[in-house]
This record gives C-alpha cells, structure tokens and sequence, in this order.
C-alpha cells in the first residue's frame, strides 16, 4: 500500500515465501520499506541522519521438528589428561623418581600428563600415535633396563628425556574410530605390541605393559582436569553453515553497529496433558488360570476367554509347563473402557507364583475383528503407551493371535488396549522411559521407547545389551514442550531429558542412547541442538540421511549418538532440518552474527561472529582451550605470544592477522564497512614458523615478525621479516635476521614472543623479541629495522629472563617497551629505546622464593634467617623463575606529564617469606606512574617506599626498592585474582582497563574500569553473564586495538569462527 503524509511516503511490500499468503504457516516476511521525501518535505540542515534509501527488515519462523547433549570435549594435542583405571578408579601418577604407578585415586599434579601427537596436531583420533608428557618433563616410556642389566620390555616409567620410539605409544577406543573424547574408555598399545595394563588384581597398583590383549586389565578412561565454571559456561553457538561470503559488500539487512540487539534467550515449556483412568464400570471379570490354553496345542482351549481376550502359556524349551510347579497362575481380568473412549481390559498380577521357576511365561492372544495392521497399549501414568504391534500379515479375522504380550511378571494391574494402527490416542505430555522397552539388539518395540519423536534405547555392547540395572541406567523422564526465544523468533517442538532416576548399579557398560524419527523418505540432514542452561542453543550432533552412521531402524529412528546416561541435569533437545541456524544472536549476513552482550555503569559489550571460509575451516587461536593456565599454574609464567593484530585500511576497512593454530599459516581477515561479511586472505603460506608479532604502517603494509619452529639451532633458529601489502596481500620484502651469536642470538623459539611498533614518519619498525641463546639462557633483545632494507639498525640486551613483553611507539618518535624479568632486572623494565639511543627504569620489582638447601661451594652456603621458619629453612642464595605478576598489555600509556604502567601484582610485592608456588596471595591490578626520562627514575604517583632485595645466584645481596604503587582492585583470596590485564587510551585522559578474574587455575568473569592520566577512576564493572554463553575471555599477551573512541579485540571461537569484541565506556 502507498501512501502520503506531510514528510515521507512509504511504499511497503510484503513478500511471502511459500506456497501462497493463505499457507498455513508464514515462512519468512520480507519488509522492503523505502523512504521517499514527498512533494513538499522539509530538507535536513544540520545533524542529518546519514542517508539509507533502502531498509530490509526480516523475520523467520520456521516449523520442524527439534531434540539432544553436548558431546564431551575432543582431547586435542597438548591437552592435559589424567588416565584412569576404569576397573579400579585408581589413576595413572608419576613420582618424581620418574617411576609410574597406578596406587592412588588423586586428580593432581602428578596424574597430570600432556598427550602429544607424535605426527601433526590437532584433534587426538583412535589409532594415532601419541606421547604422554608427565609433570616431570619426561615422556612415559616402555622398556627399562633395571639393575640386572637386561631389558625387561613390560616395564612402564617416565624416568627419560627422550622422545624415541620406546616412547610412542598408539591410543585406540576398541572397535571404534573418530575423535578420542574425555570420558572414553582407551587402550594404549606399546612399541612392544602390548597393552598397558595397570592396577591388575595379579600385581595391584602395578603399571606394566604385559599382553597384547584388549580386556578390563587394559583399559583405562581419559579425562580432562575439572575446571571451575563461568558463571554461565557453554559451548560457542555454530554459525549459518551456508556459503560464506566471498566478497564484502555492504549488506543492506546489516542492522547499524549501533543497534545490535540484545541477546534473546531460549526457554522451555513442557506440555500438559489431561491423565486418562480406566473404568470397569459395566464390564465383566473373569479369573483365568492361565494354564488351559498353550502354544502347544493346535486348536487353543477356549474356556477361560473373556470377550476378545485369551491368556495362553508360551512354550519353553519346545514344551509346555503348564503346571503350578513352573507358572505364575490364576489371573484376575477385568474389562471396561479407557477415558470412555478405548474397550480395555485390565489384568492383576498373579494370585499364585511358580513352586520352582517360570518355565515359558503368559502371553496375551486377542480376537481382532478385521484383518488390518493393530496396536497394543499399555495405559501407563495416566497414558496410552504402545508397547506392541501386530501386522495383517499375523492376523485371521475372529481368531487369536499372538501379541507378544506377556503378564507373567505384572507387580500391579495394568490396562490394555488394542486398537487399529491408524487410530489417534492422546499423546502423553511426558513418558518415564527406562531405556529397555527396545534395545539396540531388539528394535521391535521403537514405539513403546518413545516419546513423540525420541526414543531411550540401551546400546549394544561386545555383542550384548546389558539389561537389568547393574549395567545400564533406567528410567529417565522425558517431557515433550515447545521452545520458544531466539534471533529468528517463534516456538518449536523440543524435549526435556532427566537424568536417570535408576543409575546402574555398578558402571554403565551399556550406554543408553537417543533416537530420534526422521521423516519418510528422509532427504535432509538434520541437526540436533541443545539449549544450554545461559539460554542460548549448540549444535551437539547433525544427522546425514544415507551414511553408514546414520542407519534407519524400525518405526524410521536414527542414533543421534547422545548418551543420557552420562546426563547429571536435565537437557533441553530440539531438531531442526535443513541447516537452519538456531541462535540467540542475531543474523548480518548469511556468515555472520552479533549481539549486544552487555552493559551498565557506562560500558557496553557487543560482539560479532564470521564463519571463515575454507574446508577444513580454518583454526584462529582460542583461549579457554589453547592456552588457559591459571596464574597459579608453572606454564602461566612463561606466557604464550600475541595471537591476534588488529588494524585498519586507509579504505577504511578494518581487519585483523592472525596465525592457523593447525597449518601455522597466517591469514588477514578483512571486514566489509557494515561490519557484516568478512573475507580472509593468506598472507604467509609457510608451515616453518611461529607468528610473533605484526607492526603496521599506517599506509597499507604491515610487516610480521616470524621465528622458526624447528630444533635448537648452534647456528642459529631462522627469524624473517615478512613485509606485506594490506590491500592486495602481496609479499613486498622478506628478510631473515642474523641469529648467529654475533647477531641476534637466537637458538631457540621463546614462549613470550614479541612486540612491534612502525614509526613510518621515520621509516624504523622498534622491535623487542625473547629468545633462548646458544649459550643456553633466555633474554630478550630489542633491535631496531630500517622499513625499507629490513636491515638492523641497532640492538641491545634488554631482560634476562624476559617472561613477558608489549611496546607502543611514544609521541616523540621512539619506542617505550615493557619487560617482565625474574633477575636482570628482577621485576618491570620500561625501556625507550630509537636507533642510536635507550635508556630505562624498573618502577616495579618482586620478591623471591629462596633456595631450601645450601649451595655445594661458594657463598650460599649460610642461612636465611629472617625468612625461615620451622617448617622451611631458607638460604641465601636464589634461582627463582617466578615473578608472581603480570604485564598489562600494553601495559604503558603515555599522557601528558608522564607514564602509567599497569601490571597485576600480589601484594606485599617485596616480602620474600610469602612464596612457595606460582600463586601466593591474590593478585590485584596495579599502577606506578613515572616521568618520561626514565635515566631520571622519576616516580609521579603517590605512595609509599617500599624495600628489600633477595640474594641471586651467586650469592650475593641485590637491594630492592620501588614507590608509588597504587592498587585498583582489593581481592584478598587467591580463589580471585585479576589476570590477562590490557589498556586501551580511548582519548584524553580516557584509558580504559580490561582483565580477567581467575581462581588459581580456571576463568571466573571479566571486569572493565575507566581511570584518568594520573590512574584515578570508577570501581570495576562486571560483565553480566546471565544470558552470555560464551565468556569473554582474550588471549593474555594480545593488545586492545583503539578505533573511533571504542576498543576492539579479536578471539577465535570453534568450527572456524572469528569473533570481534567491541568494549564502549562512556
């Protein structure tokens, strides 16, 4: 319709995607709404909005069936695992003599072991040959020659260093493939063809590798290191599994950056349903013995019928028993109706028990009036249950047939009715299941283990389905409801599972799986999602119609491959056809989603999501797997390099490098200007090196920083500059520095990696790179690079250790880097450095964990009396590679009248008596400010002074002194410490604090805190995870990227996703 009024006419038109507009459902409607000024308007002056002819609003309701669980997490190599006895409990543990052992049943550090693929990385699959790295360093290794001399080849220690066949061992899940998953049952085979078995009931707590045979001795359970949840922990919500989008062109649908709506949750409600009764009102009883009629007979004796219904005794071992010795006997029988709807019949349990055993049961025989295809059911919790069927092919009008009924065993009565298969019964809202009315090795009763489109089986195992309740778990509630919430809206069919009400008994050596029905004939695959309780939804498994996987079963049922036995809480189930997205985010693009996340207090959190293209999908850096070390953990000390690197085009594009955490090439990815699609370019096709650190130009190029991945080198590691043009990702120069002694010193590759900063008035890239040296210490180097010729221009020793490092480029051209060392200095270094200049200043120093033993010669030797205590002597000499704190990243901020340097540190930081492990005291966000000349060591910040010093290596007395530290936060537990701190200069006197709060060893929440140029500011905001799924965590050494006023970070998510991060403080 069009119309005119005093400003604008609007021209609406509605298109509907089906059939035609009188379809019983609407499948999408597209609103193309132009705005066209009418004859007469007004024309905008000032603070005009920016002009948009065209405006697409879209809303989707999609009706399909839904249902499913999360799948247990893929162990991957580098993952932490602890081995597990599966017969005993006990778990695998290395002593630090290096001997193994399977005694205890801790979950700690020395049942920790780092399985490595000997080949490649990524996902661990059954028949990979793997290394087990224990706490120690070493490798578990089979074979040992103990003080005999000989080899004993079943011998199982981690008493050496090397990496050698003796060490590989092949992990396999028996008689299956895929991905090992914690909680699967493994077997781990040696280079001797035996598998390791432990804890043996023959050698108990013993760990050896004995036998090539695959039994219980032998097998052992894999698991994860229990990790303290987010407040609202979840799986990453896949994105649209369209095509991705190649080009990026604005997308008209793109809602503004502004307007990303809110997350919208899912939620469930279950159905209800009105329970049906049977009434014997007005029909007839009988007593039936049960024992007249028999299978055996030709003609069956009649005598004990009431109305259509016989009861009849089975043959057992080809003859009938139709004794009281060996039957249950004398049934009561009623009949009536069902809801004064259904005839039925209701039988009693049997008045008397078999004087020996049950010799062949009692089995139903019913007269059906036409031959035609019949259900039986069963009136269970106030419910028609079918729990049987019989074909025409099985009957003769007005005789009896079987049912495959049988009454033997009934503990109560129970009603029955028999009804032509295409009559409708009300279905029920919610069944009890107990996973045993089919069974993957009897199909025959699909329905009656189903809930509308679910069913409960108990999985076959070693050939057999283990019934009864020792074996298996029984009887979980499923609820059928609608789901309801979402980005696109609507409800759909969904089901609620419980956990098991009757766990096994002894272990779950038969699964219960989920099935689900799929439509006849069956073309599209199908999804099956999870609402998570934070209300978003995963996808947990997709169903392709026609794979060996995915084989049909009777009543059209599918294994969705979902064990409900594993549940601990009730799961929420939906299935959807067709890979249609189900989320809480909204869609941009068919390859991309966002969301407001959060806000208060003046910050907002939005996100966006985009599917990179490729098969496989390419694998940005994640992490709360990649690299989640708490700070009490000894790998947290020694960081992992900047992951992500942000910029902007002159076309003003954003984008961002980053590093394939599988194939090790680095990639651009570039945003379209509505911040909808996003196209990603190969900018190092090389597999050698370590991406470290990327500096930009300002002018379309960057140049990256990359150090080989290969074995300590004498000669020295390979270490290139890779200059790269941003608009065409065109190699421009590629230099490989001098790592020779007489240059660079670079063996080794460096955990903490590098920075970089471009000054490209002055055409000089500033350069500060941790390496470990040919002399077999760790240190960083900062040099200087001419932009043009990647030549060095200069470079000097900076820390030793260095454990961490960030740089910025300062006002005045030169570069100011941030150092954490553990001796030369001990504590933060601020370098500022140019090409034939440096100086520096350690504003911030920490304490020192002392040696517990006197040195063999030399001075050491006496003790250190005043840190000591009756627990611990202490003597005066260290060698302590912790330095109980953390960089900000940057970490320095130029303003005005000086320096602000952000760490996170504990507190008192000099007081040498609060040590023992990574993590002593909580550790809270810090400050210091100083005066640009650092060889003035100008402290500006007030505070107090703050003295002590440790004795180093040799010995010897090093004094130790800071001022002016200042603290924003006050945690007082190491169960919250503030970790992963960043800083973004938003403008003047605007600088915005980012950091993660942890426990000793796992993520908790995320906080935000504006402070000024002289470090004052709010209290902390909390992100609010009620409705945020995916936490917002960011790699610990990457920095904010500052774009008009908001700081932006990169993260990766699962199955190829790149996510950006906008925090907004006003």
């Amino acid at each position: 319709r069009a119309f005119t009024s005093g400003v604008t006419r609007v021209v609406l038109a509605v298109l509907l995607s089906g059939q035609s507009a009188m379809a019983s459902s609407c499948r999408a409607l597209l609103f193309l709404v132009f705005l066209v000024p009418a004859a007469g308007a007004p024309k905008c002056q000032q603070g005009c909005p920016k002009a948009s002819n065209l405006s697409l609003l879209q809303t989707r309701h999609v009706s399909v069936k839904v249902g499913s669980t999360p799948d247990r997490p893929i162990i991957r190599s580098g993952d932490t695992i602890l081995l597990r006895v599966a017969r005993t409990g006990h778990r695998l543990t290395t002593e630090e003599d290096g001997s193994v052992h399977a005694k205890w049943d801790d979950a700690s550090t020395w049942q920790h072991f780092v399985v490595e693929k000997a080949a490649g990385s990524g996902d661990v699959q059954s028949g990979d040959v793997v290394l087990l790295n224990a706490w120690t360093g070493r490798c578990i290794t089979v074979g040992d020659y103990p003080q005999s001399g000989d080899l004993d080849r079943t011998a199982v220690h981690a008493k050496w260093s090397h990496r050698g066949e003796w060490e590989k061992l092949t992990i396999r899940k028996k008689g299956e493939t895929g991905p090992i998953r914690a909680g699967d049952e493994i077997f781990l085979q040696a280079w001797t063809e035996a598998q390791i078995d432990a804890d043996a009931p023959d050698s108990a707590g013993v760990v050896q590798a004995r036998w090539d045979h695959q039994g219980e001795w032998q097998k052992l359970v894999i698991e994860v290191e229990a990790q303290t949840p987010a407040p609202t922990p979840a799986p990453t919500t896949p994105l649209p599994t369209t095509m991705p989008a190649t080009t990026a062109q604005p997308a008209t649908s793109t809602p503004a950056q502004e307007d990303l709506l809110p997350l919208t949750p899912f939620s469930f409600q279950a159905n209800t349903s009105t329970d049906l009764a049977f009434s014997a009102s007005g029909g007839m009883t009988a007593t039936m013995t049960g024992l007249s009629a028999t299978e055996c007979q030709a003609d069956l004796d009649q005598e004990e019928v009431l109305a259509g219904l016989l009861l009849v005794k089975a043959k057992y071992s080809g003859g009938c028993y139709n004794t009281l010795a060996y039957s249950n006997a004398n049934y009561e029988v009623d009949s009536g109706m069902v809801a004064d709807t259904f005839p039925a019949y209701r039988v009693h349990p049997a008045q008397h028990y078999a004087d020996r055993f049950v010799a062949g049961g009692t089995e139903i025989y019913y007269r059906f009036p036409e031959k035609r295809d019949y259900i039986v059911y069963a009136l269970e919790d106030g419910h028609l249950v079918q729990i049987a069927q019989v074909l025409a092919e099985e009957v003769t009008a007005g005789e009896f047939v079987k049912t495959g009924v049988f009454v033997h065993s009934l503990l109560v009565a129970r009603a029955y009715v028999f009804l032509p298969a295409e009559t409708a019964v009300p279905a029920p809202a919610a069944r009890t299941l107990s996973s045993e009315e089919a069974t993957e090795c009897d199909t025959s009763n699909m329905e009656g283990a189903a809930l509308g489109d679910v069913a409960l089986l108990t999985a076959a195992r070693d050939g057999k389905c283990w019934t009864g309740g020792q074996y298996n778990s029984r009887d979980y509630l499923v609820e059928s409801g609608m789901l309801s919430g979402g980005s696109s809206g609507g409800s759909r069919p969904a089901y609620r599972i419980h956990p098991a009400a009757d766990p096994s008994k002894k272990w779950d050596h038969s699964k219960t799986h989920m099935y689900l029905r799929v439509p006849q004939p069956w073309e599209q695959s199908i999804t099956v999602w999870q609402v998570l309780d934070s209300g978003d939804a995963t996808e947990v498994a997709t169903l392709v119609p026609g794979t060996s996987s995915t084989p049909v079963v009777e009543g059209g049922f599918v294994n969705t491959g979902i064990r409900v036995n594993e549940f601990t809480s009730p799961a929420v189930f939906t299935f959807v056809a067709g890979g249609t997205l189900l989320s809480t985010w909204t869609p941009l693009s068919a390859t991309a989603d966002g969301a407001y996340l959060a806000g208060g207090e003046g910050f907002h959190v939005t996100a966006r999501r985009f599917r990179l293209a490729g098969e496989p999908r390419p694998r940005p850096f994640l992490p709360g797997s990649d690299w989640s070390f708490g700070p009490d953990t000894h790998a947290a000390g020694y960081s992992t390099p900047k992951k992500f690197f942000p910029t902007e085009r002159s076309d003003g594009r954003e984008g961002v490098i980053w590093q394939d955490q599988e194939t090790f090439m680095v990639h651009a990815t570039w945003l379209s200007l509505d911040m909808a699609t996003a196209e990603t370019q190969t900018v190092y096709a090389g597999i050698d090196s370590h991406l470290v650190a990327v500096a930009f130009s300002g002018n379309d190029e960057l140049m990256m920083l990359l150090v080989g991945r290969g074995e300590k080198s004498s000669e020295g590691l390979p270490v290139k500059v890779v200059k790269v043009a941003c608009m065409s990702g065109e190699t421009l120069a590629t230099k490989v520095l001098d790592t020779s002694t007489a240059g660079l010193a670079v063996a080794h590759f460096s955990s903490p990696g590098a920075s970089m900063a471009w000054h490209s008035q002055e055409g000089v890239v500033g350069v500060v790179l941790a390496r470990k040296m040919q002399n077999g210490h760790q240190g960083a180097r900062a040099f200087v690079l001419d932009a043009s010729s990647l030549e060095i221009l200069s470079d000097f020793q900076t820390a030793s250790h260095s454990f961490a490092n960030s740089m910025i480029l300062a006002s005045d051209g030169s570069f100011i880097s941030l150092d954490l060392g553990d001796n030369y200095p001990r504590g933060i270094l601020v370098t500022r450095f140019d090409a034939s200049s440096k100086s520096s200043f350690r504003p911030y120093a920490v304490k020192t964990r002392h040696a517990t033993s006197p040195k063999e010669s030399g001075e050491g030797n006496e003790t250190y009396a005043e840190i000591s205590h009756p627990e611990v002597t202490y003597y005066k000499w260290s060698n302590d590679n912790y330095v109980y704190t953390e960089l900000g990243h940057a970490g320095v901020v130029e303003v005005d009248d000086g320096l602000l340097v952000f760490f996170s540190g504990e507190q008192p930081a000099l007081d040498n008596s609060a040590v023992g492990g990574p993590l002593n005291a909580a550790r809270n966000v810090g400050f210091v400010k100083i005066g640009k000349d650092l060889s003035a060591h100008e402290v500006l910040s007030p505070g107090a002074i703050e003295t002590g010093g440790f004795y180093n290596f040799g010995g010897r007395w090093s004094p130790q002194e800071h001022r002016g530290i200042n603290y924003l936060t006050n945690f007082s537990s190491v169960e919250t410490s503030a970790s992963r701190l960043k800083t973004a200069a938003l403008g003047e006197g605007k600088i915005l604090l980012y950091w993660e709060v942890w426990g000793p060893k796992a993520y908790k929440y995320t906080q935000l805190m504006l402070v000024d140029s002289d470090g004052q500011g709010s209290s902390p905001w909390t992100l609010d995870y009620a409705t945020i799924s995916t936490p917002v965590q960011l790699p610990i050494q990457d920095d904010l990227f500052v774009r008009r006023g908001r700081a932006v970070a990169y993260t990766g998510a699962p199955d190829g996703v790149l996510v950006r991060y906008e925090l907004q403080a006003e």
